[in-house]
């Protein structure tokens, strides 16, 4: 019965871990997102599953990356094992480890810089990270075993092994996170390109909510009845949250163009269409 308690609560904080990660890799990538139009996400009201199904493909391609490596790791590990020249193995990944950690932490101090947004910084850190201890591991089976004493740590290698270990976890962290926020920025740059592509919008309104914005049009008349007097067209839709509407103008550019928030309410009403084309007003 414990066991199986101890197990389920094993489970149960996995799944919790797995669960805030998730929502923490989606949660950068909406961010970068929805920032690229000017958009805070505290202005949005995202939900948990939200923030989890945005962190799918942006946690998926560097774990994916991360067994493949792994795999091949382990084949190159099988063919080194037959060397024994543990040095000319060892000190090479060494040096190599380190020449990337340096270029890495030269990239953090603002001394060399990378024009990609691509997460080159933490990869370099991370990929230096795990090489040099890799290379570390062969140079220390250089070193002739001596009797240990039960209990005894003197040269302290478990507080390093868990020193290594926590770095290469926390870099991890922040590969994964630095790509989910590329992934983001890639989506929005690829939204903007092709703003064509959502959903068109017809904007009904009983009062004149003065809309612009290239590429929109607004008319007086509505679909002609008393209650929709205004009707503005040449909007995409970019996400419904909140009980608001965020709307784009058909012929967006950043830094040019507002995004238009419009509250659903009785006074408005909002019209859909797949079409590459800007429907008209009126009946």
């Amino acid at each position: 019965m414990n066991r199986t308690l101890e197990t389920a609560a094993r489970v149960a904080g996995l799944t919790g871990l797995a669960g805030a990660l998730l929502f923490y890799f989606g949660w950068a990538r909406a961010a970068s997102t929805f920032s690229y139009f000017g958009i805070e996400l505290d202005v949005l009201d995202l939900s948990f599953r939200d923030y989890v199904l945005r962190s799918v493909g942006s946690a998926y391609w560097p774990a994916a990356m991360a067994l493949v490596v792994l795999l091949l790791g382990l084949v190159v590990h099988q063919v080194l094992r037959q060397r024994q020249n543990v040095v000319a193995i060892g000190l090479p990944l060494v040096v190599l480890g380190a020449i990337a950690m340096a270029l890495g932490a030269a990239a953090v101090g603002g001394i060399v810089s990378f024009r990609t947004a691509w997460p080159v910084v933490p990869v370099l850190l991370l990929s230096g990270s795990v090489v040099a201890a890799y290379g570390a591991w062969w140079l220390r089976r250089r070193t002739v075993m001596r009797p240990v004493v039960v209990g005894a740590d003197p040269s302290g290698e478990s507080v390093v092994r868990a020193i290594v270990t926590m770095l290469i976890v926390l870099l991890g962290f922040w590969t994964v996170s630095s790509y989910a926020s590329y992934r983001g920025l890639q989506v929005a740059q690829d939204l903007a390109t092709n703003l064509r592509g959502r959903p068109a919008v017809v904007l009904l309104s009983s009062k004149d909510l003065r809309i612009t914005g290239s590429g929109t049009l607004g008319v007086e008349g509505g679909d002609g009845s008393t209650h929709y007097r205004y009707c503005y067209t040449g909007l995409r839709l970019l996400i419904r949250s909140g009980g608001r509407y965020f709307l784009a103008p058909e012929e967006w550019r950043r830094g040019r163009d507002p995004v238009i928030v419009v509250p659903d309410s009785n006074d408005v009403r909002f019209d859909f269409y797949k079409t590459t084309t800007a429907p008209r007003c009126g009946p």
